[in-house]
């Protein structure tokens, strides 16, 4: 998959995931105790934190390991540093947030795609694998609220 398929995959999963918001109730609980826009604020901390391996990525360096203590506590910060926001803010954060991640994807040479970095989260792969994680979270959470509307449970995890 080319620096083209990356971003193509990376809007795909946020078309999916901007055709489910149009079904959802925004106060809904979709997971324990997150709405929509916990939801949002979640994947908008992921994207930015992948945007900041990216540029030390490019720079030569490893960015800070965003999950230093742990995913569930990065998760949880990501949602609790947005409590204050609206819907439509963080929403703007989210758009604004993958906006620079393709950016930053943008800015990095096609032959370094498979170049091994370190993840947000501390493990080490290529930066090709680091995108497809990404996209292909998205699209799972896409999934699981798609499921929820239909069937009306909750979806199993973040």
């Amino acid at each position: 998959m080319n620096k083209a398929d990356l971003l193509r995959e990376l809007d795909k999963s946020r078309a999916e995931m901007l055709l489910v918001l149009g079904l959802a109730d925004r106060g809904r609980d979709i997971y324990p105790g997150w709405t929509i826009r916990q939801v949002l604020a979640h994947l908008t901390g992921w994207d930015e934190a992948v945007t900041a391996s990216l540029r030390a990525f490019l720079e030569g360096s490893d960015a800070a390991i965003a999950s230093y203590r742990g995913i569930n506590e990065y998760n949880a910060r990501s949602v609790e540093t947005r409590a204050d926001l609206s819907h439509e803010q963080t929403r703007r954060e989210w758009e604004v947030a993958r906006t620079e991640l393709c950016a930053a994807l943008e800015a990095i040479p096609e032959s370094h795609l498979d170049t091994e970095m370190t993840y947000p989260w501390g493990a080490r792969g290529s930066l090709r694998g680091l995108i497809g994680v990404i996209y292909s979270h998205e699209e799972e959470h896409a999934e699981e609220i798609r499921g929820l509307l239909r069937k009306g449970d909750s979806p199993s995890g973040v």
